[in-house]
């Protein structure tokens, strides 16, 4: 089995797991540049561009700056790209003028959106690549990249390997996956890749890898006795700008097969939290806040919202007594819609129980959020939740899940030896 480079491009950033062997366990790529969260893992998924001299740099290099005197910085195009611009963007707008004319390269069948993240795994490829691993020493590896799923359409896995072949990542071996399904596979596994050898067949040890999730009873029929119903698994994907659903619902006899059954995201995510705390604040700490780098931004959200804390910038400090109110209202009030978009969610699919849930994306760290939700959800019987930041002695059974494998979870999972070669 070859080697694998796992690709999880996200709308805010940027994360790149490897397996070297079959029983590797697959592990993130880091670099001291990127000090945007405790495992350095998250690449920016950002690029700017100087009109002056058609200059473009990207990553950690475009985090930090702004739009103005000819500058233009994207952030947050992953959703341009998966769907059709004209129906995004209007085209008289300035970052429509943007994509429709200055970056038009009078190629009809390029439009200026996949020109761009063309750029960008270019330099994902030559620059960024290069300084967290030597892949050159990997053997022939396959290539695989998380992308989202719209009720099964294939049209963004095509788009996708055309842009990494474009990109130059020139390797027989590239292929689409899922998000849900490599979310997944990365948070239940947690980079497991173990292999069993039997009469000289090698195949996955689905035991080892999914140790801890009651999964086990329904993949590969682990138990003596054959599970009553299906076994419903709710993950929720708390992102910067979206919240995304997915429920994966395996039957008894299934024996392995692990089909998503649906998948719904929402426009609510860490950005929305920042837009209430703004609207909530005093006008001179909403001014403060508005005027955050991207790098401050991380900071502050950790401190104030994960923590609990207050965070003090420029003499002006957010998050203390006389906010702490404020703040955890505005917490509530997002988590209370989240919560709320979760069971209409479960309604819609018509699932009555859910066995397990399993929370990842930066937003499930911070612990009122994941804390609500888990009330909301646990009288539909769930035996076990996955998470990063609910109690392990608190009222609700949690299996702890890392920070990195939170953010990360599915480029942990495209790298596993489940998906094989292909």
């Amino acid at each position: 089995m070859r080697p694998a480079i796992s690709i999880d491009f996200g709308a805010a950033y940027t994360k790149i797991a490897v397996r070297e062997n079959p029983d590797s366990t697959s592990r993130l790529l880091s670099h001291e540049r990127l000090n945007l969260d405790e495992a350095r893992i998250c690449i920016p998924t950002i690029a700017a561009w100087r009109e002056r001299d058609d200059r473009w740099v990207f990553g950690p290099d475009a985090f930090d700056l702004k739009s103005g005197n000819g500058i233009h910085v994207f952030r947050n195009w992953k959703p341009i790209l998966f769907a059709p611009p004209g129906e995004i963007l209007d085209p008289e707008s300035s970052i429509g003028r943007l994509f429709y004319y200055n970056l038009d390269g009078g190629n009809d069948n390029w439009p200026p959106i996949k020109k761009l993240a063309v750029k960008y795994f270019e330099w994902l490829l030559e620059v960024m690549l290069p300084s967290l691993l030597d892949y050159r020493d990997l053997d022939d590896p396959v290539i695989r990249i998380s992308v989202p799923d719209f009720d099964g359409e294939t049209l963004y896995a095509y788009q996708m390997e055309e842009i990494l072949i474009e990109a130059g990542w020139n390797s027989p071996w590239i292929f689409c996956e899922p998000e849900p399904m490599t979310n997944l596979t990365g948070a239940l596994s947690q980079g497991r890749n173990t292999m069993i050898d039997d009469d000289g067949t090698i195949y996955p040890d689905i035991h080892a890898i999914f140790s801890g999730s009651g999964l086990l009873d329904y993949v590969n029929l682990s138990s003596d006795e054959e599970p009553e119903g299906d076994f419903n698994m709710l993950l929720v994907d708390i992102g910067a700008y979206t919240t995304d659903f997915s429920l994966v619902s395996v039957g008894a006899s299934s024996a392995g097969g692990l089909p998503p059954l649906e998948a719904h995201s929402e426009p609510y995510g860490v950005e929305m939290l920042d837009a209430l705390v703004k609207h909530g604040l005093s006008p001179e700490r909403a001014d403060v806040v508005k005027r955050l780098s991207a790098t401050e931004r991380e900071l502050f959200r950790r401190t104030v919202y994960s923590d609990g804390r207050a965070w003090t910038i420029d003499g002006v400090t957010i998050g203390g007594a006389s906010d702490r109110v404020i703040v955890d209202k505005c917490v509530d009030g997002m988590t209370t819609r989240l919560a709320n978009e979760v069971e209409r969610f479960v309604s819609t699919v018509g699932v009555d129980r859910i066995d397990e849930v399993v929370f990842t994306g930066g937003g499930s760290n911070i612990p009122p959020v994941t804390q609500k939700l888990a009330e909301k959800l646990a009288p539909k019987g769930v035996k076990k939740f996955h998470s990063s930041s609910l109690p392990l002695d608190g009222e609700f059974p949690c299996i702890r899940l890392g920070h990195d494998i939170v953010r990360a979870s599915s480029a942990l999972g495209g790298a596993s030896v489940l998906f094989g070669d292909e």
